[in-house]
């Protein structure tokens, strides 16, 4: 039996590479097209002459997500806002595609549908390219079709993923690094400070009520409002969730109106898993400053 030489091994492995990418790239053009058409079979069932229609056009962060998409959750806060006036969603987001590529269906789109209003996301997928002289357009013009492969749109999110991973881990990191007493040392320090602040905040204001002192009362309940929520928003990082809560409710009786209360609320009900309630007060954010 004649041995395996080290070049034919080489061969061998490098070709089932090859042929482990081309299956893998089948397999993701597939998986593409049958998401398309589960997408497009929604949008017909779906589809109503007597509603109000809005066309959401994007790329994946339009198409992907199912009910959790945003053309879904879009649709049920409308209807729930308004029962009277039904309204259809029909999300017509394409994976991995581009501005050209959106605005060149954009009319067929609109004949097809009929939209009262049409919503678009894009230009996360495009690449500008402006010629270099100095650069070899053939090679641009290759990566650029590398890169239009699933394969490699599949692997650079994985390492998207990882080093954003690694840097997240990076920041937090950077506490850790401190002993943990002096990390936990400092934390109580800036903690007490702003208590401090938030307790002088409230006295000038009352200081300035006893005196008519409107402006200067109303400026000191904004400054121990904000106290507040920095401190709820340190006290969130370090996973004193109730605590920040309590601090929450103290600032939207001191300044109902800030919005960056409501952005720092609804960031504290995230990390608890209330989604309803964090909506409902990213909206109130909204609201007040759209």
């Amino acid at each position: 039996m004649q041995k395996t030489s080290f070049r034919q091994k080489l061969l061998l492995f490098l070709f089932s590479i090859f042929l482990t990418l081309i299956l893998l790239e089948i397999g993701l053009r597939v998986a593409g097209a049958i998401v398309f058409y589960l997408q497009e079979r929604h949008n017909h069932l779906s589809f109503n002459n007597n509603e109000y229609r809005i066309l959401c056009l994007g790329e994946s962060t339009t198409a992907l997500g199912g009910e959790d998409s945003y053309p879904s959750q879009l649709e049920q806060l409308l209807n729930a806002e308004n029962p009277k006036q039904h309204v259809t969603t029909i999300n017509e987001g394409i994976i991995s595609t581009t501005t050209s590529y959106i605005l060149a269906h954009a009319d067929q789109n609109l004949d097809k549908y009929k939209p009262q209003m049409v919503i678009i996301m894009m230009g996360i997928n495009d690449k500008v390219y402006l010629h270099d002289p100095n650069k070899t357009l053939w090679w641009e013009n290759l990566k650029a079709t590398l890169k239009d492969f699933r394969v490699y749109k599949l692997g650079y999110l994985l390492y998207e993923h990882i080093t954003h991973r690694i840097k997240k881990t990076d920041k937090l990191s950077i506490t850790n690094e401190l002993p943990r007493d002096d990390a936990d040392e400092n934390h109580q320090g800036v903690e007490n400070f702003l208590k401090m602040l938030i307790a002088r905040d409230i006295q000038r204001f009352h200081n300035h009520i006893s005196r008519q002192e409107l402006s200067l009362a109303k400026q000191s309940i904004k400054e121990a409002a904000s106290a507040c929520i920095e401190l709820a928003r340190r006290l969130r990082y370090y996973g004193s969730f109730q605590e920040a809560q309590t601090l929450m409710q103290e600032a939207a009786m001191l300044a109902p109106e800030n919005p960056d209360l409501y952005r720092e609320w609804g960031e504290l009900y995230l990390l608890q898993h209330k989604s309803p309630e964090a909506i409902k007060v990213f909206q109130t954010a909204l609201a007040l400053n759209p």
